[in-house]
């Protein structure tokens, strides 16, 4: 019978046997000494695991390093302290993840805000921009006159805010603008003679209202200080 026991409290088993002077005493001692052997193996793993959850609490930092590249400081101790918020290591992972992805669109929508007030002030800057609206075919004007460098740089404006007015950008400007200055704009992401009826008024009611959405001043107030901050 002692063979039959685990290696390691075969011992300990004879000797409480033989202290119980064996019979019924003796295999009474021999079923306590295994109690306690499974209280113990059941307490190590609970150990054991509870030491690997805390390592995995420690690696944590690192792992979303490995899991999210290219963030900030700020970004990075903002899903290290998101992930600490949920019961696990795993379900950590889950909250940042779902964070990070808050953190890309934000990222865009600042770069996106950033670009927009520049080009526009550089359209409306120009005196000839006016003179590319919705009057020819900008691509085949070559062939009847040659542009003069104010009416090339307002197109090449035009084109580089294109560029930005895709549709997913524009879709962040939705409740910021009013779908009819949304709709110019779509306008000019799709090229300046795709819609020739455009007027002069409508564009510039459009480039002042994305203006001030994305820089949270008018187009007035900001010319304004330009001048005061000579």
């Amino acid at each position: 019978m002692i063979n039959a026991l685990p290696e390691a409290i075969r011992w300990p088993a004879a000797e409480a046997y033989r202290a119980a002077g064996g019979g019924k005493d003796g295999l009474a001692a021999i079923d306590r000494i295994q109690d306690n052997y499974r209280d113990d193996a059941k307490a190590e793993k609970v150990r054991d695991k509870e030491q690997k959850v805390a390592d995995q609490w420690d690696q944590l930092p690192r792992a979303l390093g490995v899991r999210f590249p290219n963030t900030t400081e700020e970004e990075m101790a903002a899903l290290v302290e998101t992930a600490q918020l949920a019961d696990t290591p795993e379900k950590g992972i889950k909250l940042a993840a779902d964070l990070r992805k808050t953190q890309k669109q934000e990222a865009k929508k600042a770069r996106v805000t950033e670009q927009i007030p520049g080009l526009i002030d550089g359209i409306l800057s120009n005196p000839e921009w006016k003179d590319v609206i919705g009057v020819f075919d900008d691509s085949a004007i070559g062939n009847f006159i040659r542009m003069d460098q104010g009416e090339a740089d307002a197109i090449a404006m035009f084109d580089l805010l294109g560029d930005v007015m895709t549709g997913e950008n524009l879709d962040m400007m939705t409740g910021v603008l009013s779908e009819s200055d949304l709709q110019v704009l779509r306008n000019i992401g799709a090229g300046l003679t795709a819609n020739r009826s455009i007027s002069e008024e409508q564009m510039e009611k459009a480039l002042k209202a994305m203006f001030k959405a994305t820089q949270g001043a008018s187009y007035a107030d900001y010319k304004a200080d330009q001048i005061l901050n000579r």
